[in-house]
This record gives structure tokens, sequence and C-alpha cells, in this order.
């Protein structure tokens, strides 16, 4: 045998033994992905719970948020009714006051 052949043989073999440990090396990296895939379910699925209770918290906190502004709205308004009522009560009683004294100078009128 010649140097030649010795090294094209050596060549093959080595490149026998890097595609037998690739081979070998994607075995071990398919079956870690098998027995991990599991727990990376279950940190997705912890992940999706706490993802959407956080989502509700805030939903809530907002929600909270608005009900206190309309809360204060709703205050003004009744306070803003209140007045407006109170104005047309007391124009009500000074109208009344009107009329009954007209009454009354209609009445001396009659009378004299």
């Amino acid at each position: 045998m010649n140097k030649r052949s010795q090294i094209n043989i050596y060549r093959s073999r080595k490149s026998n033994t890097v595609r037998n440990n690739i081979g070998t090396m994607l075995k071990v990296v398919e079956k870690l992905i098998q027995l991990l895939r599991p727990r990376i379910c279950q940190f997705a699925q912890s992940n999706k719970n706490i993802s959407k209770h956080l989502y509700e918290r805030a939903r809530a906190e907002e929600n909270i948020h608005f009900l206190k502004l309309q809360r204060e709205q709703l205050k003004t308004l009744r306070e803003k009714i209140l007045s407006q009522k109170n104005e047309v009560t007391t124009k009500i009683i000074k109208v009344d006051k009107q009329i009954q004294s007209l009454e009354k100078t209609k009445t001396e009128d009659k009378n004299n």
C-alpha cells in the first residue's frame, strides 16, 4: 500500500466516525427534547395562566378606575340637579307670593 491510499483510508474512516458521532448527537438531542417537552408545555401553561391572571387583574383595576370616575361624575351631576331644584322651588315660592299679593290687591280693590 502506498502512502496515498493509506491517507484515503484514514480520511474515509474519519468521515464515517464524524457521521456516526453526528447521528448519535442528533439522537441524544432528540431524546432530550422529548424528555423536556412536558416541562416546556407545563412552563408554557404556567406562563399562560400567569399572564391571564395579570390581564384580569389589570382589567379589574381599570374597571375600578373608571367606576370611580363615573361615581364622581354622577356626584357632581346630582349636586347640579339639586341646586337647580332649589332654584326652581325658590322661584315657585316667589311666584306664589306675587300671586298672593296680586290677589290681595284685587280683593282690596273690589272691596273699595
